[in-house]
């Protein structure tokens, strides 16, 4: 080999290796910066968790604190006929639907079946509209405030729980479960009789589950009350009796539903609230 050729050669070689010393310093530089993009992600990943974790604690104290106040609930079992007047069908996104069953009944009463749960947000939901309803027909004992879980994608909701309620009516009869607590352990058991009616119309067990006289049945809540969550009871009772705001609309638009539902079992009594403008106006959501 000639002394130019092994220049060159020598060349050659010093240029790789300049050029891999090269690559090497800008792979330790991108790992440097990866290593650095990745721990500031980590910190401020790890911050906003800590922000939210602390978030859910406050929030879980206001409503456990907020769930020892009952003063609301006779507000609840006492809204005013002009503001179910006003408020009519709202915004009650569904309606009970026929079961082609047979009929559920205790003295002679249609029996309206409720299952639920502590924890379950929608039941909690339901329960706004569902107890106003049923307090124009008879008249609740035992109901007390709750909120449901805190740690559910729709957490907190205020609410009340029908554990230890008792419900009488001339009109109809009522049944209700709330099969676990707030931290999902059993509460109420279900009979087996009315297992088997959820389970022969809703064989998934969604709940809140309504059977409303064996004839109708509805899951899910009835509206939808989403907006409710974290708000403490007396703020979303305030509210619920100003019926041009959303709230109103979605609970007692549903509970207008509820009731128009409860009109067809009782054949139209009492005559005060099954023809009150705003179950008239809700009866146009029934199924035919």
């Amino acid at each position: 080999m000639s002394t130019s050729n092994a220049r060159e050669t020598g060349k050659a070689k010093l240029a790789r290796l300049q050029a891999e010393q090269k690559r090497e310093r800008q792979r330790k530089i991108m790992a440097a910066i990866t290593a650095a993009v990745v721990v500031v992600v980590l910190v401020v990943v790890g911050g906003f968790y800590l922000v939210s974790r602390q978030q859910q604690k406050d929030n879980d104290a206001k409503a456990k604190a907020n769930a020892r106040d009952s003063a609301f609930i006779s507000k609840v079992e006492n809204v005013p006929a002009a503001t179910f007047d006003t408020v009519g069908a709202g915004t009650a996104s569904q309606a009970p639907k026929a079961t082609n069953g047979s009929a559920d009944t205790v003295d002679g009463k249609p029996r309206i079946l409720y299952i639920g749960a502590e924890y379950c947000p929608y039941c909690g939901m339901e329960r706004w509209a569902l107890t106003s309803a049923l307090s124009r027909f008879g008249t609740f004992k035992g109901v007390a405030s709750a909120v449901s879980s805190p740690t559910d994608t729709v957490a907190n909701i205020p609410t009340m729980t029908y554990l230890n309620a008792s419900y009488t009516s001339q009109y109809i009869a009522f049944k209700s479960y709330e099969t676990e607590t707030r931290d999902e352990q059993p509460l109420q058991k279900v009979s087996a009789a009315d297992a088997a009616l959820q389970n022969k119309y809703d064989s998934q067990g969604s709940i809140p589950f309504l059977l409303y006289g064996g004839l109708y049945t509805s899951s899910g809540a009835t509206y939808d009350g989403t907006a409710l969550q974290n708000m403490s009871s007396a703020a979303v009772t305030q509210q619920m009796l100003s019926p041009t705001t959303a709230i109103s609309k979605g609970i007692l638009g549903a509970s207008n539903v509820i009731s128009a539902q409860i009109c067809v079992l009782t054949k139209g009594a009492p005559a005060n609230v099954c023809s009150s403008a705003g179950v008239k106006a809700a009866s146009a959501k029934l199924a035919s």
